[in-house]
């Protein structure tokens, strides 16, 4: 699976995890002001093109119990029963 195709270039792409808790921000608004301040640093960065951020990465499982969907295709029940 490494090798696969993924359909999108990660050349130059680079990935960190930002170990966020409920307890150091109980306040959403506190936690976007964080995130946000966060996105302006790297995004200040020379070279720096885009910033984003995601519960998960792709091809990493599932962030917060939500599935990766694909625009305009059907939506996979992530358990389906058996």
């Amino acid at each position: 699976m490494q090798q696969a195709e993924t359909g999108f270039d990660t050349t130059n792409v680079l990935t960190a995890g930002l170990p966020l808790n409920d307890i150091r921000y109980p306040d959403p608004d506190q936690l976007r002001g964080f995130v946000r301040q966060v996105m302006a640093n790297v995004r200040a960065l020379p070279g720096v093109q885009d910033v984003a951020f995601t519960s998960r990465l792709p091809m990493q499982g599932w962030g917060y119990g939500m599935p990766f969907q694909i625009s305009g295709r059907q939506v996979v029940d992530p358990m389906p029963l058996k």
